[in-house]
């Protein structure tokens, strides 16, 4: 049985990721829709993306980390 987490991030290796928010037009803070790996910061819109099961999106670029 492997001891490697099954839900980590194809890049580093890290098991979290948190949401990414932007500024709307009325200068409310609203989630993005995409994601941020807290280990290598691998940005992207699905969980699969970051596992590595599906093709990246984006590796960088995107507003409001945090």
């Amino acid at each position: 049985m492997s001891t490697i987490p099954a839900n980590r991030c194809r890049m580093c290796g890290a098991t979290s990721y948190h949401r990414l928010f932007e500024r709307d037009g009325g200068g409310a803070l609203r989630h993005s829709g995409r994601y941020r790996c807290s280990g290598c910061q691998l940005a992207f819109s699905q969980a699969s993306e970051w596992r590595g099961s599906a093709a990246p999106q984006s590796t960088g670029g995107g507003a409001g980390a945090h």
